[in-house]
């Protein structure tokens, strides 16, 4: 390797990183995907987004490819859990309005965001989970949350939830079999705590400057 593209190589890996360090972050990261978190992107201003229309998009499945499940129930189940998350943040203060849809004009003065969710599912091993334990064979979920400025298309950050159990997804039997579930509901709960943190509600606001 010459030391033009060494040092090429070094410039880019030293722009990642600081431009990473920049950035806000709510929460813990961890190595790769794992931990929850909510980062907001350098240089944008999150809280001038208070009292903002939020679009919610319908959640991206990605299923685990050796065990077909019903996408659209999981689509479904992961909307509402997230959708239950923002009309809480609008009763607290933070969002004035949680929509589908884009409204056909979009009313001036008011901020509006755009959310795009996504799920990524890898159930496990059941077997490995019986005969291995010590965490062998556990389920994996991994879900993102891209948030964009309706207007101007910029990318103001994401949430990154991440989380693993001994369960599958699915709506019957018992607890273990709701854990992949569990996982998602527990990273929007800290989505939502982190925007309420990133966002103060107007109560807050108003405690504050008292």
């Amino acid at each position: 390797m010459n030391m033009r593209l060494k040092t090429a190589m070094l410039i880019a890996l030293l722009v990642f990183v600081f431009s990473d360090a920049s950035a806000t972050t709510y929460g813990k990261k961890k190595k790769g995907l794992k931990g929850r978190y909510l980062t907001i992107d350098e240089g944008v201003d999150i809280t001038s987004y208070r009292g903002a229309i939020v679009i919610l998009e319908s959640t991206t499945v990605k299923a685990d490819k050796n065990k077909p499940v019903d996408n659209e129930t999981i689509r479904n189940a992961t909307d509402e859990m997230l959708r239950q998350r923002l009309v809480e943040l609008k009763a607290q203060g933070v969002f004035n309005r949680v929509v589908a849809t884009a409204p056909l004009e979009l009313p001036a003065g008011v901020p509006v965001l755009r959310m795009q969710p996504s799920i990524e599912i890898q159930h496990g091993s059941q077997a490995m989970r019986v005969f291995v334990g010590m965490g062998a064979g556990k389920s994996k979920t991994h879900v993102r949350v891209e948030i964009f400025d309706a207007r101007t298309g910029e990318h103001l950050g994401y949430f990154n939830g991440y989380g693993s159990g001994s369960g599958s997804w699915t709506f019957t039997g018992g607890n273990t079999s709701r854990m992949a579930q569990d996982d998602v509901q527990e990273s929007f709960n800290l989505f939502s705590d982190y925007i309420n943190q990133a966002i103060p509600n107007t109560v807050a606001v108003m405690n504050a400057t008292d």
